[in-house]
């Protein structure tokens, strides 16, 4: 996995997703807006949550009710395939539901047990590009200082 802050790459130890607040950006008024990138390979990706999503396909089958929502809904409609079925046939659906599951993505990929005393905590996942080998996802993080 290899992360950059501003185009400019970091140790992956410093990114971070909060617990509580993810994507509420009222609470980082008057913070800087900073551009993160991940790029993982697609068996990183697929080690870390196909699990995952499986479970989620599983329930979604099961209670066959999107709610309304435009992801849940195209899902649906496509048959609600597999993550790989996703990979190899439909990168826009899969796009449209990595954002959907951005919180659940960003923590089953990001592990920082020894977090420093400046670090980044993700905010959101913006657009998502995919080839055959590698994904990479991009969004908004904010710098914490820890005292």
């Amino acid at each position: 996995m290899i992360s950059t802050l501003q185009n400019k790459q970091i140790e992956n130890c410093l990114l971070t997703v909060p617990e509580f607040n993810y994507g509420q950006m009222q609470r980082w008024v008057g913070h800087e807006y900073l551009r993160y990138t991940i790029e993982m390979s697609i068996s990183f990706f697929l080690e870390r949550f196909e699990t995952q999503f499986e479970t989620f396909r599983q329930e979604e089958i099961k209670e066959d009710d999107t709610e309304g929502l435009e992801e849940l809904e195209a899902y649906k409609e496509a048959g609600w395939p597999s993550l790989i079925e996703l990979l190899e046939n439909d990168h826009a659906l899969l796009k449209n539901l990595i954002i959907f599951h951005e919180y659940d993505l960003l923590h089953s990929i990001i592990e920082n047990k020894n977090i420093p005393t400046v670090f980044y905590s993700i905010n959101s996942i913006d657009t998502v590009s995919i080839t055959k080998d590698s994904m990479k996802i991009e969004g908004v993080c904010f710098e914490i200082r820890r005292e």
